[in-house]
């Protein structure tokens, strides 16, 4: 398979060398990296803070943290384009109605003493059928 890429016949150097440096050099932006960081700092505070207090863990777990940084990462890659951020803002508003009946029923699990597992089948279950 090798000698079919860098065979005389489809060998070509300076195409070859071209995709190469793009992608080493791909620009990163700070707009790219900080919505990645971000989202990993909160899911270490949620880590810290379960050992203090759930309370505290499930509200900072369940803030719309994520879909503030999702809006931020499609609001910068359209360059900030009205229509493509109101229609991922919609897409938005109808992915809440099943992550509503996912925690619903998670909690019912956990009630009823499933383990993790359980629980998380049983949640996406519902959510799947």
């Amino acid at each position: 398979m090798g000698d079919f890429f860098f065979s005389s016949k489809n060998f070509h150097p300076p195409l070859y060398r071209r995709c190469q440096n793009n992608l080493y050099n791909l620009p990163m932006k700070s707009q790219d990296i900080l919505p990645v960081v971000f989202s990993v700092v909160i899911i270490i505070i949620v880590a810290i803070l379960e050992k203090q207090s759930k309370v505290i863990a499930a509200i900072t777990a369940t803030m719309p943290l994520t879909a503030a940084l999702a809006l931020w990462i499609v609001y910068t890659s359209a360059s900030g384009d009205q229509t493509t951020t109101t229609q991922f803002s919609l897409s938005m508003i109808f992915g809440f109605i099943p992550t509503f009946f996912f925690m619903v029923a998670a909690w019912i699990a956990s009630r009823a003493g499933m383990k993790l597992s359980g629980i998380l089948l049983n949640s996406l279950k519902l959510i799947l059928e």
